[in-house]
């Protein structure tokens, strides 16, 4: 904004004003004093009072004698690129707290779902237990025993899911299950259950085993059926050793039942039952597989798990 006769031989401090940077012209003064090259940005001011952004670079020009016979500087208007930057600085400082407020959003949505599950958990728990015991009442009071082995299998069934959603309930966490703690939990409490004072139990199971919350009551019951059938025909004449372990093996979860009972012939067709009709559609739902292996002596029942959720 001035004209050419009012800057020629002025020095161009006279472009400062009230909100130039002290620090910036102390830092170009001390490199003259130095006699040193040095670039600056700095916000001056047009004739008018308007501000501007100047980018300065300044460098001393050395004669032969290696004295400084004067400095060379150059000034360029980059107020354009500093606005844009602010600005974007701005845009980026409100899509930084746009962002922190919706992750807030979610993380307390989260929190509100993760107690309500929490809280399912423990009243399906609870009336799972309730149901459980009227059917523990009325096995009672069954004298036909067939009728009575059913009701059994009925309430151990209801157990294993009531012990799933425990589990769940206690984890205080709606998205994965702990299958080992689960595994190695269950087992205690089913050779409580069947009285079975004369069966030695071996665990071998890794705790820190996680998996689906979906896969948490089709493994509760596919385990169930797995050690009611090993309690109930490998120890129907006498007590034993039962085994089981859970490992993880990388991308699976291999739980193994063994017994050292009288074991059966693999190769003999067998009834299809509804304990064997449920463990097949089990296996199916979360993508597992089942095998059952001669012990000598006794019967191995392997099951792979997959750790990927389910589809």
């Amino acid at each position: 904004g001035y004209e050419r006769e009012e800057i020629i031989g002025r020095n161009c401090r006279f472009l400062q004003g009230p909100d130039t940077d002290p620090a910036s012209v102390a830092k170009m003064n001390e490199a003259i004093k130095r006699r040193e090259a040095v670039a600056l940005e700095l916000l001056n001011y047009r004739k008018d009072g308007t501000t501007f952004w100047n980018a300065l670079q300044m460098a001393p020009v050395f004669g032969e004698d290696g004295a400084v016979d004067f400095f060379f500087a150059s000034q360029i208007d980059i107020t354009e690129r500093v606005e844009a930057q602010e600005l974007i600085s701005k845009q980026e400082a409100t899509i930084e707290r746009e962002v922190a407020r919706r992750t807030k959003e979610q993380r307390d949505a989260l929190e509100r779902q993760t107690l309500l599950t929490h809280e399912v958990d423990h009243r399906v728990k609870n009336n799972l237990a309730m149901i459980a015991s009227l059917v523990r009442l009325e096995t009672k009071s069954v004298t036909n025993s067939e009728c009575q082995l059913i009701l059994e299998r009925i309430q151990g069934r209801i157990d294993s899911m009531s012990a799933v959603h425990q589990q769940l309930y206690m984890a205080g966490n709606g998205d994965s299950f702990a299958l080992g703690d689960y595994t190695a939990k269950l087992a205690d409490r089913m050779v409580e259950n069947f009285a079975r004072d004369d069966v030695e139990l071996k665990l071998d199971v890794d705790d820190d085993l996680i998996v689906d919350s979906a896969k948490g009551a089709p493994f509760g019951l596919l385990l169930n059926e797995t050690l009611t059938n090993a309690l109930k025909y490998a120890y129907s004449e006498r007590g034993g050793r039962m085994t089981v372990s859970a490992k993880d093996h990388g991308d699976t979860i291999v739980v193994i039942v063994r017994d050292d009972g009288p074991g059966m012939d693999l190769n003999k067709p067998r009834s299809a039952s509804i304990g064997s009709r449920l463990v097949e559609r089990l296996v199916k739902q979360i993508g597992a597989t089942r095998r059952m292996l001669p012990g000598n002596p006794g019967m191995v029942v392997e099951i792979v798990i997959d750790k990927a959720p389910v589809r």
